[in-house]
């Protein structure tokens, strides 16, 4: 007995979710334009940068491999990865900022964690 009102109230839990999702994206007319608006613009550019970033990239090379192709250049991220994330910071102590990297990476997964 006690499941059955357990499912139920769990039933009316995930309504009231989607009836909530569907107010704010639909309850008045300025919403519902800006929903169509942005769905519109997802249908348009999301192909575009699918295509550019993953289908059309060069994921290793050089330069005039990156130049000669019209999608994104992976192989350059790949060969600037230290400098990306160090910059000129010294070689050696490389191991100080990838900690704090890691300590952030860390606190965010642990503070987007819910009921902790």
């Amino acid at each position: 007995m006690n499941s059955a009102v357990d499912a139920l109230a769990k039933k009316m839990k995930w309504r009231q979710i989607w009836q909530n999702w569907l107010n704010g994206l639909f309850g008045t007319p300025l919403n519902t334009l800006i929903t169509v608006f942005v769905v519109a613009m997802l249908f348009w550019t999301v192909p575009f940068l699918f295509r550019w970033l993953f289908l059309n990239a060069t994921w290793t090379g050089s330069a005039k491999d990156c130049a000669a192709n019209t999608g994104a250049c992976w192989a350059f991220i790949g060969a600037k990865l230290r400098f990306i994330l160090f910059a000129l910071y010294p070689p050696e102590l490389d191991w100080r900022p990838s900690l704090v990297i890691g300590l952030l990476a860390l606190l965010l997964v642990i503070t987007g964690t819910p009921k902790f």
